[in-house]
């Protein structure tokens, strides 16, 4: 039990990372259409851009799930879910004897 957790705890984080990158570099090719200057925002605030994309792109377009919102809300859940995760991972060595 303990090596399905190892795996799902890993496969979590490396999903997070690359989904986090991902949404980082679709949040800056955004603010590239838009201005030089929401470039420059958005390479120093990334969660600030990130919430004001989906913010306008839910306003331009009326529809809520867009690629921006899934991939944020997918990043939350999983984000959630590692940690839950890595919390029973160590509370299962912390109870281990020996």
């Amino acid at each position: 039990m303990r090596n399905v957790l190892n795996v799902l705890t890993l496969i979590c984080g490396i999903t997070l990372w690359v989904l986090g990158l991902g949404i980082y570099l679709l949040t800056l090719y955004f603010a590239y259409v838009t201005s030089p200057f929401a470039l420059v925002l958005s390479l120093f605030l990334p969660i600030l851009s990130q919430l004001f994309w989906i913010w306008t792109i839910l306003n331009i377009t009326g529809v809520f799930l867009n690629l921006i919102t899934i991939a944020g809300i997918t990043w939350l859940t999983l984000a959630v879910l590692m940690t839950i995760l890595s919390k029973r991972l160590k509370l299962r060595d912390a109870t281990r004897i020996g």
